[in-house]
């Protein structure tokens, strides 16, 4: 049992902690997912009687790696905001995990490593509880926890081993998941129903295996709608939509941009594109913007990821993605304009198939009877 964190301390290691979580998983320490019983909730009361004056007060708690200080010699927990490892098929390495209690109480966590699951919004999430891992969260065993389940002092932590076993037949680039733990209460949300409450919180886990990687994003589908304005003369607007998918082994951001081209080298770009988060493989994110555009005629909208290694990765050069899409854009006024063209050039065309008709003396149609000077020029010619 570790000894209790005085005052100066416990406000240090809170920071720290919130650095850690916030660096790590995208659950926080005090807010959780809630799994009502037996009907849906709306909140619950996430907090349990303290020994010492009987009032219910909020648990909190953390995850963090550890290792030996070293001006102790002794485990600690230490500053790294995650476990991040490289390592080859069949390697194995050994670590450590803290857990830690900021209440006034001694709690009972159940602890586990898991998976990462891919993201359609560039958000970290990771595995429901009672999903199995199958990837780098199976690869862990935390030591000397064989039920999962360990008591941690109030205001203190414990420390446990953690070894990683790559398997021979791990396929190379980045694995992710996380080193968690899992308080669960029972208590009364606002309608007085009974509902469970499952805090998670976690250290997110990191692995790069070695072999060939493949950096590399996908812009697939795209899509564009040309919206007319109000106003005749006025500028329309080019809805477009795509998605961004990671379909390499490596993580990977991106600066985009979105082109469109249209009629008499008239042109626009998207104004306000961020930059993509951070994408695991496998995850993606959807992108929609708007682009003012005059509606010319037939517009070329184009798309581009250019492909952003995070720092720290090695990664080869990542080629540059982009798709593009092809779409009619008029305005009222041009579609105005194209009518009446398309009227005189059927009116010409009309007049035209008339006048042959009746030269050739087609039945129905007047014949009309040819000039003097042409009734003169055709005797010449049989003269000759």
């Amino acid at each position: 049992m570790k000894p209790p964190l005085d005052r100066p301390a416990r406000t240090a290691m809170r920071g720290l902690a919130a650095a850690v979580l916030l660096a790590g998983v995208s659950t926080a320490p005090a807010l959780a997912q809630s799994k009502p019983a037996p009907a849906p909730s709306k909140a619950a009361d996430p907090t349990a009687p303290s020994p010492a004056t009987g009032k219910r007060e909020l648990v909190t708690f953390g995850v963090q790696p550890a290792s030996a200080a070293k001006e102790k010699g002794k485990l600690e927990p230490d500053t790294r905001p995650l476990f991040s490892y490289g390592v080859t098929p069949s390697g194995l390495l050994n670590d450590h995990v803290a857990f830690r209690n900021y209440s006034s109480q001694p709690i009972t966590v159940r602890i586990y490593a898991t998976d990462s699951k891919p993201s359609t919004n560039g958000d970290f999430t990771l595995l429901d509880s009672g999903q199995k891992p199958v990837d780098v969260g199976s690869w862990v065993t935390l030591v000397g926890v064989p039920q999962g389940v360990i008591e941690v002092p109030a205001e203190s932590y414990k420390i446990v081993p953690l070894r990683l076993k790559v398997p021979r037949d791990a396929q190379p680039g980045d694995h992710t998941g996380a080193v968690m733990a899992s308080y669960d209460t029972v208590g009364k949300n606002k309608e007085g129903a009974i509902v469970r409450l499952e805090q998670r919180v976690g250290s997110r886990l990191r692995v790069r295996v070695s072999g060939p990687l493949r950096p590399k994003l996908l812009v697939e589908p795209l899509t564009a709608r040309y919206e007319r304005p109000g106003n005749p003369v006025g500028k329309g607007r080019v809805h477009i939509t795509y998605k961004v998918t990671n379909v390499g082994n490596v993580r990977l951001s991106g600066r985009q941009s979105v082109r469109v081209k249209g009629w008499f080298g008239a042109g626009a770009s998207a104004h306000g594109l961020q930059d993509l988060p951070e994408l695991l493989p496998g995850s993606s994110f959807d992108v929609s913007t708007v682009v003012p555009m005059a509606g010319v005629g037939r517009l070329s909208v184009t798309a581009e990821v250019v492909p952003v290694t995070p720092p720290g990765d090695d990664n080869p050069a990542p080629p540059t993605t982009s798709k593009t899409v092809k779409l009619w854009a008029l305005t009222w006024i041009w579609l105005l304009a194209l009518l009446i063209v398309s009227a005189l050039i059927w009116l010409r065309w009309k007049r035209g198939r008339t006048v042959e008709r009746a030269m050739t003396g087609t039945p129905g149609v007047p014949r009309i009877a040819p000039t003097p000077k042409a009734a003169n020029a055709g005797r010449a010619g049989e003269a000759r």
